[in-house]
């Protein structure tokens, strides 16, 4: 079944490994968000989707039509987690080749990779003055990377 949400900025639409979504939306009305194969993540911006997949691209789509905008190349393993900054113009990466990636949204620009984790990062978050990122990794910790200056 799809399952539906009223309007809420920046929602994050996560898989989880039982192979189902849960309903998002983005910031310009109602969205719908269908269950879909596992080791993917959504984040929705205005009218543009970012997924995160194992096969190490992140996909920009048109949320209205489905159209495929671009992909970003750029990790060695598994994207685990994407999301878009809180001004909607950068979105941050985290994968199993242990960095953290920062693109430019409008264009999909490399703009950074964080290093310094020993083992996969599992999921990515940004603070809500968009100034900081954070990371969460199966090395057990969690790092604090600055972006304001990116």
């Amino acid at each position: 079944a799809t399952v539906g949400l009223p309007q809420l900025d920046g929602f994050i639409c996560t898989c989880r490994r039982q192979g189902f979504a849960i309903g998002a939306v983005g910031n310009t009305g109602y969205r719908r968000c269908m269950p879909f194969e596992c080791a993917q993540q959504l984040a929705i911006v205005s009218k543009t989707l970012a997924s995160a997949s194992a096969d190490k691209t992140i996909k920009l789509w048109e949320a209205d039509s489905g159209k495929l905008l671009c992909t970003l190349k750029g990790h060695s393993n598994w994207v685990s987690s994407v999301v878009y900054s809180p001004n909607g113009k950068n979105i941050a990466s985290a994968s199993y080749d242990k960095t953290v990636k920062l693109w430019a949204a409008q264009d999909g620009e490399l703009l950074y990779t964080f290093k310094g984790h020993k083992a996969f990062v599992n999921s990515v978050a940004y603070s809500p003055d968009g100034k900081t990122l954070a990371s969460a990794s199966d090395d057990k910790t969690i790092k604090l990377w600055p972006v304001h200056h990116l």
